[in-house]
């Protein structure tokens, strides 16, 4: 059994399904769940994320029509003593960003970087599109706390990637 993903933000600013397949399903496993997927769905875009060395499948999935135009690294931060490993950093710190006024800092961090990713990139996405997708996930981002949240990693001594450490009046 595949596991299929509705991609909500997607979905609702394409007005049609876009699909998200689970991780490393093999080309053969989707072929013989293809037309169960496009019947049930209807999708405009369905996305399946690989390993970078699983050719074979890579090879397999572009035979079939699928087209691969990003490379993901993932880094994980480990939250749970964020406490400790926060102060071993200086002059850098990790702050959890939230409220309606860092909302702005998020947003204008996001409009200073390069797009590179598939949806910013692909002629066939109409444009502006990957745009408004990057901001609504920030602001939901900001209004879904504690289940998903935003840090920042900020420099004591400088500005890093917009948001300013406040200064202290006495």
């Amino acid at each position: 059994m595949i596991e299929v993903c509705q991609l909500e933000v997607e979905s609702e600013l394409l007005n049609r399904k876009v699909l998200s397949l689970g991780d490393n399903i093999s080309a053969i496993d989707y072929s013989g769940a293809e037309d169960e997927i496009i019947k049930n769905y209807n999708p405009v875009y369905i996305q399946i994320m690989l390993n970078s060395d699983d050719l074979e499948n890579i090879n397999s999935y572009e035979d079939s029509g699928f087209r691969f135009a990003e490379f993901r690294l993932f880094r994980y931060l480990r939250t749970a003593n964020l406490f400790v490993s926060s102060k071993s950093y200086y002059p850098y710190k990790i702050e959890l960003i939230n409220g309606e006024e860092r909302i702005e800092d998020a947003l204008n961090i996001l409009n200073q970087c390069k797009r590179d990713d598939r949806f910013s990139i692909d002629p066939n996405i109409p444009e502006g599109f990957a745009k408004k997708r990057l901001e609504l996930y920030i602001r939901k981002s900001f209004m879904s706390f504690p289940e998903e949240f935003v840090l920042g990693l900020i420099n004591n001594n400088t500005r890093i990637g917009g948001i300013q450490k406040p200064k202290v009046h006495q």
